[in-house]
Protein backbone atom coordinates (compact mmCIF):
# COMPACT_ATOMS: atom_id res chain seq x y z
CA UNK A 1 0.00 0.00 0.00
CA UNK A 2 1.45 3.41 -1.12
CA UNK A 3 1.13 6.44 1.47
CA UNK A 4 -1.20 8.08 -1.22
CA UNK A 5 -3.62 5.17 -0.53
CA UNK A 6 -6.30 4.24 1.62
CA UNK A 7 -7.61 0.89 3.25
CA UNK A 8 -11.48 0.78 3.57
CA UNK A 9 -12.82 -2.49 5.67
CA UNK A 10 -16.32 -3.80 4.22
CA UNK A 11 -17.08 -6.21 6.58
CA UNK A 12 -19.89 -6.62 9.20
CA UNK A 13 -18.32 -7.40 12.66
CA UNK A 14 -19.36 -11.94 13.61
CA UNK A 15 -19.88 -13.36 16.55
CA UNK A 16 -22.69 -14.98 18.02
CA UNK A 17 -26.33 -12.68 18.11
CA UNK A 18 -25.16 -12.01 14.21
CA UNK A 19 -28.44 -12.51 12.49
CA UNK A 20 -29.22 -15.35 10.44
CA UNK A 21 -31.60 -16.04 7.19
CA UNK A 22 -34.64 -18.19 8.44
CA UNK A 23 -33.42 -21.76 7.17
CA UNK A 24 -30.16 -21.66 9.43
CA UNK A 25 -29.59 -22.09 12.82
CA UNK A 26 -28.35 -19.24 15.36
CA UNK A 27 -24.32 -18.73 15.96
CA UNK A 28 -23.07 -20.96 18.90
CA UNK A 29 -19.93 -19.59 20.94
CA UNK A 30 -18.60 -21.52 23.54
CA UNK A 31 -15.44 -21.61 25.44
CA UNK A 32 -12.65 -24.45 26.30
CA UNK A 33 -10.52 -22.23 28.37
CA UNK A 34 -11.08 -18.66 29.73
CA UNK A 35 -8.74 -16.22 31.03
CA UNK A 36 -10.49 -16.17 34.82
CA UNK A 37 -10.25 -19.82 35.00
CA UNK A 38 -6.90 -21.32 32.35
CA UNK A 39 -5.19 -18.03 32.24
CA UNK A 40 -5.99 -18.12 28.04
CA UNK A 41 -8.73 -17.94 26.25
CA UNK A 42 -10.07 -20.42 23.28
CA UNK A 43 -13.12 -20.28 21.87
CA UNK A 44 -15.53 -22.66 20.10
CA UNK A 45 -18.09 -21.49 17.03
CA UNK A 46 -20.48 -23.51 15.15
CA UNK A 47 -22.27 -21.63 12.12
CA UNK A 48 -23.15 -22.16 8.46
CA UNK A 49 -21.10 -20.05 6.56
CA UNK A 50 -23.80 -17.94 4.84
CA UNK A 51 -23.49 -15.87 7.84
CA UNK A 52 -22.39 -12.49 7.87
CA UNK A 53 -20.04 -10.90 5.47
CA UNK A 54 -19.56 -13.80 3.42
CA UNK A 55 -18.79 -14.90 -0.16
CA UNK A 56 -20.54 -17.86 -2.27
CA UNK A 57 -18.67 -19.95 -4.26
CA UNK A 58 -19.60 -21.95 -7.69
CA UNK A 59 -20.13 -25.45 -6.22
CA UNK A 60 -23.11 -23.87 -3.99
CA UNK A 61 -25.87 -23.99 -6.59
CA UNK A 62 -23.40 -25.96 -9.35
CA UNK A 63 -22.75 -29.80 -8.38
CA UNK A 64 -19.83 -29.76 -10.81
CA UNK A 65 -18.36 -26.05 -9.66
CA UNK A 66 -15.26 -25.38 -7.49
CA UNK A 67 -15.53 -25.47 -3.97
CA UNK A 68 -14.63 -22.23 -1.76
CA UNK A 69 -10.35 -23.87 -1.36
CA UNK A 70 -10.81 -23.86 -5.14
CA UNK A 71 -11.00 -20.34 -6.03
CA UNK A 72 -7.74 -18.52 -7.04
CA UNK A 73 -6.90 -15.06 -5.53
CA UNK A 74 -6.79 -14.15 -8.60
CA UNK A 75 -10.52 -14.15 -8.92
CA UNK A 76 -10.85 -12.59 -5.29
CA UNK A 77 -8.37 -9.65 -5.70
CA UNK A 78 -8.27 -7.06 -8.34
CA UNK A 79 -9.63 -3.57 -10.18
CA UNK A 80 -13.13 -2.86 -10.02
CA UNK A 81 -15.82 -0.21 -9.37
CA UNK A 82 -17.46 1.09 -6.13
CA UNK A 83 -20.76 2.52 -6.65
CA UNK A 84 -23.25 4.13 -4.62
CA UNK A 85 -27.00 3.33 -5.94
CA UNK A 86 -28.50 4.69 -2.74
CA UNK A 87 -30.03 6.88 -4.71
CA UNK A 88 -32.02 4.84 -7.63
CA UNK A 89 -33.28 1.79 -5.80
CA UNK A 90 -35.14 1.18 -2.97
CA UNK A 91 -37.33 -1.50 -1.01
CA UNK A 92 -38.01 -4.38 -3.44
CA UNK A 93 -36.41 -2.50 -6.40
CA UNK A 94 -34.63 -4.42 -8.96
CA UNK A 95 -31.31 -3.65 -9.99
CA UNK A 96 -29.76 -3.74 -12.93
CA UNK A 97 -26.89 -3.17 -15.26
CA UNK A 98 -27.68 0.58 -15.84
CA UNK A 99 -27.78 1.60 -12.24
CA UNK A 100 -23.62 0.86 -12.55
CA UNK A 101 -22.98 1.46 -16.04
CA UNK A 102 -25.02 4.72 -15.90
CA UNK A 103 -22.44 6.35 -13.69
CA UNK A 104 -19.41 4.77 -14.08
CA UNK A 105 -17.48 2.16 -16.90
CA UNK A 106 -16.88 -1.51 -15.92
CA UNK A 107 -14.59 -3.11 -17.87
CA UNK A 108 -14.38 -6.47 -18.31
CA UNK A 109 -13.13 -9.14 -15.48
CA UNK A 110 -13.76 -6.05 -13.28
CA UNK A 111 -15.11 -6.40 -9.44
CA UNK A 112 -18.20 -4.66 -8.88
CA UNK A 113 -19.59 -3.56 -5.46
CA UNK A 114 -22.82 -1.77 -5.02
CA UNK A 115 -23.82 0.06 -2.29
CA UNK A 116 -27.71 0.70 -1.32
CA UNK A 117 -27.19 1.59 2.52
CA UNK A 118 -29.47 -1.72 3.46
CA UNK A 119 -26.45 -2.45 5.92
CA UNK A 120 -28.11 0.46 7.88
CA UNK A 121 -30.72 -2.27 8.54
CA UNK A 122 -28.41 -4.88 9.40
CA UNK A 123 -27.64 -6.46 13.35
CA UNK A 124 -24.76 -4.01 13.04
CA UNK A 125 -26.47 -1.14 11.55
CA UNK A 126 -27.66 2.20 13.18
CA UNK A 127 -31.41 1.36 12.45
CA UNK A 128 -31.87 -2.50 12.69
CA UNK A 129 -34.61 -3.83 11.19
CA UNK A 130 -34.78 -7.45 10.41
CA UNK A 131 -37.96 -8.10 8.75
CA UNK A 132 -36.57 -5.11 6.57
CA UNK A 133 -33.03 -6.64 6.13
CA UNK A 134 -33.67 -10.04 5.39
CA UNK A 135 -37.18 -9.04 3.35
CA UNK A 136 -37.55 -6.10 1.65
CA UNK A 137 -34.19 -5.49 0.00
CA UNK A 138 -33.74 -4.19 -3.17
CA UNK A 139 -31.96 -7.10 -5.54
CA UNK A 140 -30.69 -8.27 -9.01
CA UNK A 141 -32.58 -10.30 -11.71
CA UNK A 142 -31.79 -12.14 -15.13
CA UNK A 143 -30.52 -9.13 -16.66
CA UNK A 144 -27.93 -8.45 -14.30
CA UNK A 145 -26.98 -11.96 -13.97
CA UNK A 146 -26.99 -12.33 -17.98
CA UNK A 147 -24.53 -8.93 -18.18
CA UNK A 148 -22.77 -10.22 -14.75
CA UNK A 149 -21.53 -13.23 -17.16
CA UNK A 150 -21.00 -11.67 -20.14
CA UNK A 151 -18.20 -9.39 -18.84
CA UNK A 152 -16.75 -12.02 -16.63
CA UNK A 153 -17.40 -10.17 -13.19
CA UNK A 154 -14.94 -11.49 -11.34
CA UNK A 155 -17.18 -11.34 -7.95
CA UNK A 156 -19.93 -8.61 -7.11
CA UNK A 157 -20.32 -7.39 -3.55
CA UNK A 158 -23.32 -5.57 -1.95
CA UNK A 159 -24.28 -4.47 1.31
CA UNK A 160 -27.87 -6.36 1.20
CA UNK A 161 -27.89 -9.83 2.89
CA UNK A 162 -29.13 -11.22 -0.58
CA UNK A 163 -28.26 -10.88 -4.57
CA UNK A 164 -31.13 -11.48 -6.03
CA UNK A 165 -34.79 -9.98 -4.85
CA UNK A 166 -35.29 -11.62 -1.20
CA UNK A 167 -38.57 -13.01 -2.13
CA UNK A 168 -37.52 -14.67 -5.49
CA UNK A 169 -35.84 -17.52 -2.11
CA UNK A 170 -37.38 -19.53 -0.16
CA UNK A 171 -38.44 -16.20 1.92
CA UNK A 172 -41.08 -16.20 0.00
CA UNK A 173 -42.08 -19.23 1.87
CA UNK A 174 -41.37 -18.00 5.37
CA UNK A 175 -42.64 -14.14 4.57
CA UNK A 176 -45.91 -14.56 2.28
CA UNK A 177 -47.23 -11.85 4.59
CA UNK A 178 -44.89 -9.60 2.42
CA UNK A 179 -46.12 -11.02 -0.72
CA UNK A 180 -49.11 -7.92 -1.13
CA UNK A 181 -46.56 -4.91 0.13
CA UNK A 182 -44.13 -5.95 -2.49
CA UNK A 183 -46.73 -6.25 -5.55
CA UNK A 184 -47.78 -2.95 -4.60
CA UNK A 185 -44.54 -1.01 -4.18
CA UNK A 186 -43.25 -2.84 -7.89
CA UNK A 187 -46.68 -1.95 -9.16
CA UNK A 188 -47.39 -5.72 -10.20
CA UNK A 189 -50.11 -7.57 -10.22
CA UNK A 190 -48.49 -11.35 -9.19
CA UNK A 191 -45.21 -11.55 -7.80
CA UNK A 192 -45.70 -15.42 -8.65
CA UNK A 193 -46.02 -14.90 -12.51
CA UNK A 194 -43.24 -12.05 -12.44
CA UNK A 195 -41.01 -14.29 -10.49
CA UNK A 196 -42.40 -17.75 -10.85
CA UNK A 197 -40.89 -20.08 -7.66
CA UNK A 198 -39.34 -23.06 -10.32
CA UNK A 199 -36.63 -19.64 -10.83
CA UNK A 200 -35.83 -19.09 -7.29
CA UNK A 201 -32.52 -18.32 -6.77
CA UNK A 202 -31.92 -17.44 -10.67
CA UNK A 203 -29.23 -15.34 -10.46
CA UNK A 204 -27.27 -17.69 -8.84
CA UNK A 205 -27.84 -20.26 -10.60
CA UNK A 206 -26.85 -18.49 -14.03
CA UNK A 207 -23.85 -16.44 -12.52
CA UNK A 208 -22.42 -19.01 -10.12
CA UNK A 209 -21.60 -21.82 -12.89
CA UNK A 210 -19.30 -19.35 -14.92
CA UNK A 211 -17.55 -18.33 -11.38
CA UNK A 212 -18.65 -15.15 -11.30
CA UNK A 213 -19.02 -15.09 -7.60
CA UNK A 214 -21.17 -12.80 -5.19
CA UNK A 215 -20.09 -11.17 -1.33
CA UNK A 216 -23.61 -10.82 0.89
CA UNK A 217 -23.83 -9.06 3.65
CA UNK A 218 -20.96 -6.44 3.14
CA UNK A 219 -21.16 -3.02 5.42
CA UNK A 220 -19.98 -1.03 8.57
CA UNK A 221 -19.33 2.62 8.53
CA UNK A 222 -16.31 2.71 5.95
CA UNK A 223 -18.74 1.57 3.60
CA UNK A 224 -20.61 5.10 3.80
CA UNK A 225 -16.87 6.95 3.67
CA UNK A 226 -15.84 5.85 0.22
CA UNK A 227 -18.33 8.29 -2.17
CA UNK A 228 -20.29 10.97 -1.54
CA UNK A 229 -24.65 9.03 -2.18
CA UNK A 230 -24.73 8.66 -5.96
CA UNK A 231 -21.25 8.51 -6.37
CA UNK A 232 -19.02 5.86 -7.98
CA UNK A 233 -15.37 5.12 -8.56
CA UNK A 234 -12.53 2.55 -10.07
CA UNK A 235 -10.53 0.94 -6.93
CA UNK A 236 -8.31 -1.94 -6.11
CA UNK A 237 -10.52 -4.72 -4.11
CA UNK A 238 -10.15 -8.11 -1.78
CA UNK A 239 -12.31 -10.67 -0.44
CA UNK A 240 -10.72 -13.23 1.33
CA UNK A 241 -12.25 -16.33 2.40
CA UNK A 242 -11.21 -19.28 3.76
CA UNK A 243 -9.82 -21.92 2.19
CA UNK A 244 -12.43 -24.02 2.83
CA UNK A 245 -12.33 -27.56 1.53
CA UNK A 246 -16.10 -28.66 0.02
CA UNK A 247 -17.02 -25.23 0.86
CA UNK A 248 -20.06 -23.81 -0.38
CA UNK A 249 -19.59 -20.78 0.97
CA UNK A 250 -17.35 -19.09 3.50
CA UNK A 251 -17.01 -15.81 6.10
CA UNK A 252 -14.54 -13.59 4.19
CA UNK A 253 -13.03 -10.24 5.28
CA UNK A 254 -13.63 -7.27 2.42
CA UNK A 255 -11.65 -4.23 1.61
CA UNK A 256 -11.33 -1.82 -0.70
CA UNK A 257 -7.87 0.40 -1.21
CA UNK A 258 -9.14 3.84 -2.60
CA UNK A 259 -6.07 6.11 -3.74
CA UNK A 260 -6.86 9.51 -1.71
Amino acid sequence: MNSKEKIYDLTLPWGAGTWQWPAFDDVVVTSTHRHGKDGIRSLNIYTNMHSGTHIDGPVHFDPKGKDIASVSLDRLYGEGVFVDISDTVGEFGIIKPHHITDKIKVKKHDIVIYRTGWWHYSYAGPTPDELTYFGRLPGCHKEWANWAVEMDIKWVGFDTPCYELALNTFMRDYRPDIIKEAEEKMGIESYDKMFPRNEYNIVQKITLPHESLHVEQMGGSDMDKIVEPGGAIRCRMGAFPWPFINGDASICRVAAWVDE
